[in-house]
């Protein structure tokens, strides 16, 4: 038989048909290649065999790209002189005919043939196959977050070198009030929706890879620069999913202009997204570094408030609460402040919200109660006058410990008046679980302390706040203020009539 004939012999219906690129080469030399069904041709981007050859050489070295061959090729034979008899596995880059540069992994087993001798049959898989194979969520089909990660990361990688490599976006989308959509309309019409958003991306971006992360998180990687426009387009088909009851997501978005990580970017997307979480006029937001110093000040807090409060780090500031009738000041509010020695003045915006995620937020306001207690008895022992201090409670602090119990053992230890302490909370700590809070300032008021209420007429539950519950003091929401109308003026006359 003729060598072309032999070469036919090698192949057959189970090779042409292969999922991937099938591959056959002599194991001797630079691998003269013996066999490619069409598959491996459609990797390469090549029209027939003659076209492959002349891009390769016709050799196994010449398919891989040159600064990968000699790792690749080394890596081969390690592993043929290791196991004779079983599979083995090298990644490396190839150069298409377009000139695309496309990571590949090759599976390949050394075979004896009686005609060629020693020969290789190979498998190829490339990215973009293996990305639509593997880890797919079995729910809405689509990959998983480990194989978009991972194809991201090998996209980034051989474009790091590419100096005319476009500009790429990852999308992190995140839909809102889920779990209460599937409360209300039960689970398989939860996952209806979320098959018919998957949907949605996938035609929306119908050449960028589409991931469902899990739970209601979704991740787009495109280059389509329009990212705003497209995102809209979304959130319209959303729209009409449920006309009665629209389900909104949120989308973060991180503009990749140089290789990063790709858990990195889709992080930045994700902090983006989190960003707006509570804004009700913003689907999306691109990522900022003014949000990932945000973010990293967050994380700060949460790691070091143990440190902070140990070493001082945690200061009280006084703000005067002044009477308008005489202009003289009737008592202070305690606002904590972070004064770090190495970073400086912590904003408030950054470390409370982040010690209330973490539930973190007792330690803190404990700290304060301490703080103030000692100040006065700082005072007494110089022979100042003590002027009434209010310090906050927030919700959490009714649940994560006994308030009374720790302001009772901070006013022992330091010897103060429980009449110059005033017990701050806002309107919004009333929206549930009013029974605990309620006998928590009931144990306060028996004590002698003075309650407060902060932010009245915020929108909560005004009316039912005066009607069950008794105050000393309610300060009143600087919106009814900042805009000082006869409407404004008439509800504020309307509260102090009622509070009395």
């Amino acid at each position: 038989m003729s060598e072309q004939e032999e070469r036919k012999r090698l192949t057959g219906s189970v090779f042409e048909n292969m999922p991937g690129g099938g591959l056959i080469y002599e194991a001797e030399g630079d691998g003269r290649i013996l066999a490619v069904n069409h598959k491996l041709l459609e990797i390469f981007e090549c029209a027939d065999r003659a076209e492959f050859d002349a891009l390769t050489e016709g050799t196994f070295a010449g398919m891989i790209l040159k600064e990968d061959r000699a790792e690749a090729l080394s890596s081969i034979w390690d592993q043929q002189n290791a196991r004779m008899d079983s599979m083995n596995y090298v990644g490396f880059r190839i150069e298409t005919k377009s000139g695309r540069i496309r990571y590949v992994e090759n599976f390949g087993k050394v075979c004896a043939d009686p005609y060629f001798g020693r020969i290789y049959v190979v498998y190829l898989i490339d990215a973009d196959v293996k990305f639509l194979t593997f880890d797919t969520d079995p729910l809405t089909r689509l990959p998983g977050m480990h194989r978009f990660l991972d194809y991201t990361s090998r996209f980034t990688e051989i474009n790091r070198t590419n100096p005319n490599a476009q500009v790429y976006d990852f999308l992190y989308f995140n839909l809102v009030n889920f779990k209460t959509y599937n409360i209300r309309n039960g689970a398989e019409e939860g996952d209806d929706l979320l098959k018919a958003f998957a949907q949605i991306l996938r035609e929306a971006y119908p050449n960028s890879p589409v991931s469902r992360l899990g739970d209601d998180h979704f991740a787009v990687f495109t280059d389509d620069d329009s990212a705003s426009k497209r995102i809209r387009e979304v959130q319209r088909r959303m729209d009409l999913l449920a006309p009665d009851h629209p389900v909104r997501f949120k989308a973060g978005i991180f503009r990749m202009t140089k290789p990063e990580s790709s858990q990195r970017c889709l992080d930045y997307a994700k902090t983006a997204c989190d960003s707006i979480r509570t804004q009700i006029d913003k689907d999306f937001c691109f990522y900022d570094p003014k949000v990932h110093q945000h973010l990293l000040a967050q994380e700060y807090a949460e790691e070091h408030l143990g440190e902070a409060i140990r070493k001082g780090w945690i200061e009280v500031y006084y703000q005067p609460v002044v009477r308008p009738t005489t202009r003289k000041v009737a008592s202070f509010e305690a606002l904590a402040r972070w004064n770090d020695p190495e970073r400086g003045m912590l904003s408030p915006a950054d470390f409370i919200p982040a010690l209330e995620k973490s539930r973190q937020i007792d330690r803190l306001d404990a700290c304060m109660i301490d703080l103030i207690c000692k100040n006065m008895a700082e005072q007494v022992k110089q022979g100042l006058p003590v002027i009434p201090v209010s310090f906050n409670l927030s919700r959490l602090d009714f649940f994560l410990q006994d308030m009374f119990e720790v302001t009772e053992t901070a006013v022992k230890r330091w010897n103060v008046d429980r009449a110059n302490l005033f017990v701050e909370v806002t309107e919004s700590v009333f929206t549930q679980d009013t029974y605990v809070i309620s006998n928590v300032l009931e144990r306060f008021r028996k004590a002698g302390y003075r309650i407060w209420i902060d932010d009245f007429g915020s929108g909560y539950s005004s009316l039912n706040v005066l009607k069950d519950y008794h105050f000393d003091v309610l300060k009143i929401d600087m919106a009814f203020l900042s805009s000082f109308t006869p409407t404004a003026r008439t509800i504020i006359h309307s509260v102090v009539k009622m509070s009395e």
